[in-house]
């Protein structure tokens, strides 16, 4: 018994030399077709040599054979057969072949097949190739095609942040719009380690891409609420530097993008934010005052603002209270939603510093139900 297994052990090496011997004199020897067979068989057999010697004729033959559909059916065949079984070791020699055939791809499908191949055999060169080939393609508008859809899928599995910005960017300038979903989920998964990218991407670009941007991260459930409102707070940092600048001549976009960014923080409690959010009050009172949003659209960014409240917000409030009560003594009847919003949220907030225009509104010639409203609030106050 023990003769015979060593018999086998002597044996079997030799006939695995032999046979790889025998598939490459069959890829040497034969035609185009002859050569992509001698690769299949050999893949299946657990080897790869072939498959690389196939790569390389691929790259070397290019110039000539480049359109030839045997040399297209040759290179898909050699990409396709290798995996991380028979290319055991040689991982770093099969990620070099795959790189070459694909600099020299000129075929939609055979740039599809390196690409998903890249999955097996990752590396720093074949992501920056993929993230170079998606960027040439979105730049020019290339309808989608299989390829295109190939980097999608490798950027959101190995991508980085660079794939990220490529993806995001494609979506937001509506490349592929019957891809967008594709899209989306793909630089869904790679948002959390982009924020300096998004950071960066929101400061160099006009008010109605900030829009879009915004809405595009809003709506994306792989994105976390956290990189969501952190952009709404850029946006309306961006916003109020305008408005405190050119008081009060915002435009009526800037104002919408504004109300859209305060409902984002508050209903993410994103208190970081909450001192720009009172700064934004002051700017959206003399909006609302202008005619610009309506008093349905101003008291909701009352509540919202008091959802994050500041140190300051009370104060705020109190002031245009103050201002509020002061027109019903003179017989001049504000919004309804707008004074129950500034008492309301006066109440909820408890600052017993607002207990003077509260009161004076419990008094004054306001609707029955203000009324009621400001006694209430009154008695949430914190003493």
């Amino acid at each position: 018994m023990k003769k015979l297994f060593a018999v086998i052990l002597l044996v079997l090496p030799s006939t695995w030399l032999y046979a790889q011997k025998k598939y490459e004199s069959d890829f040497f020897r034969g035609n185009l077709s002859d050569k992509t067979n001698a690769v299949i068989a050999s893949c299946k057999a657990g080897q790869s040599n072939v498959a690389f010697l196939a790569m390389d004729f691929v790259v070397q033959s290019n110039q000539y054979l480049g359109n030839d559909p045997e040399y297209i059916a040759l290179a898909q065949a050699a990409v396709s057969s290798i995996d991380s079984i028979n290319c055991m070791g040689k991982e770093k020699q099969a990620a070099k072949y795959l790189t070459q055939v694909f600099q020299v791809a000129s075929n939609e499908q055979l740039a599809s097949s390196v690409i998903k191949a890249f999955e097996n055999f990752p590396s720093g060169e074949s992501l920056a190739l993929v993230n170079s080939y998606f960027y040439k393609n979105m730049q020019n508008q290339v309808p989608m095609n299989p390829s295109i859809e190939s980097c999608i899928e490798y950027m959101k599995s190995k991508g980085n942040a660079s794939s990220f910005n490529m993806l995001f960017i494609s979506d937001v300038l509506d490349v592929w719009p019957s891809h967008s979903a594709l899209i989306q989920d793909a630089y869904g998964s790679l948002a959390e380690g982009s924020r300096k990218e998004i950071a960066q991407l929101l400061g160099t670009v006009s008010l109605d891409r900030k829009a879009v941007i915004l809405s595009k991260l809003d709506s994306n459930a792989k994105i976390s609420k956290k990189i969501t409102a952190d952009a709404a707070e850029n946006i309306l940092l961006s916003i109020i530097t305008i408005g405190e600048e050119n008081k009060p001549e915002l435009s009526a976009q800037a104002v919408e993008l504004s109300l859209e960014c305060i409902r984002i923080i508050a209903e993410n409690k994103w208190t970081r934010a909450s001192i720009l959010v009172t700064r934004m009050f002051n700017i959206l009172k003399d909006e609302y005052e202008a005619n610009k949003i309506t008093g349905q659209q101003f008291a909701e960014a009352i509540k919202n603002i008091c959802q994050v409240a500041s140190y300051k917000t009370t104060g705020a409030l109190s002031s245009y209270l103050d201002f509020l009560n002061r027109c019903v003594e003179t017989n001049q009847h504000p919004d309804r939603d707008v004074v129950l919003a500034v008492i309301n949220s006066l109440g909820d907030l408890g600052d017993k510093t607002a207990f003077d225009y509260l009161y004076s509104a419990s008094t004054l010639n306001y609707t029955q139900d203000v009324v009621e409203a400001a006694k209430q609030a009154l008695d949430k106050l914190k003493w």
